[in-house]
């Protein structure tokens, strides 16, 4: 997070000294944009394979986790860190703005909590409750391809603004969005079901394995099948010879 607002700051610009309130709130918004659809998505992305994985779960069971409950978890960011980030960007100085996230997160993770308690992408979150209202109508705000769709043109696009401003934003900015940007593609892929081909390379790496393990026990099998065909034989031939006698 601590890079991630330093690259903005050198990508988008400081706030000017002594600017009008009009100019930080313009220049805020700006940042709040970029920032919600090219790094909350992300973050809260990562955060809930990390967290899947942190109670035990398979990798699989972590993606499926992460299929299931990523678009509500967006949601739930942008009911909360539009505005929160609007006063961020604008008032906050730059070396206290991960202090004041820290602080906000706080709130933030009661809805995490009341998303985990409700089973995760069943939660209603307060942007769906407004859109509800406004249109009277019981669907859920937004569709999930859609979502994907713009995070993943922003990425696009702000990849090669910052490619074009790099002298401005240096190498660590551009690491920065190289390492997130990577991130965003690779979960986008989930989201949209177009990671076949990783995810089939993977599948096929454990089938190879499985199918050596299947292989070396089935050999074990075979004797063992072999070894009862004997003694069943032996005990036919023992009970015949007591008929016969």
């Amino acid at each position: 997070v601590h890079y991630w607002f330093n690259n903005l700051e050198r990508w988008l610009g400081p706030n000017p000294v002594g600017a009008s309130k009009a100019v930080l709130l313009r220049m805020a918004f700006r940042k709040v944009v970029v920032d919600q659809l090219m790094s909350s998505p992300v973050f809260l992305g990562s955060f809930l394979v990390y967290s899947a994985l942190g109670q035990g779960k398979t990798l699989e069971a972590s993606i499926d986790s992460f299929k299931e409950n990523w678009f509500t978890m967006v949601k739930g960011g942008w009911s909360c860190w539009p505005l929160a980030h609007m006063i961020n960007f604008a008032f906050v100085p730059v070396q206290w703005r991960v202090l004041y996230v820290n602080f906000v997160q706080l709130g933030f993770g009661t809805f995490l909590s009341m998303m985990g308690n409700s089973g995760g992408g069943g939660v209603l979150t307060p942007i769906d409750s407004l859109y509800q209202k406004v249109t009277g109508k019981d669907d859920a705000f937004g569709n999930v391809e859609s979502v994907a769709k713009s995070i993943g043109a922003s990425w696009i696009l702000g990849g090669a603004s910052m490619a074009y401003n790099w002298r401005h934003v240096g190498w660590t900015g551009l690491g920065c969005s190289l390492v997130w940007g990577s991130a965003a593609i690779l979960e986008i892929s989930i989201v949209m079901e177009q990671d076949r081909f990783w995810r089939f390379r993977r599948h096929e790496i454990l089938s190879v394995d499985k199918a050596a393990a299947l292989s070396y026990g089935g050999e074990e099998v075979a004797e063992e099948e072999k070894e009862k065909e004997d003694l069943s034989t032996l005990t036919d031939n023992s009970k015949s010879e007591k008929c016969n006698n």
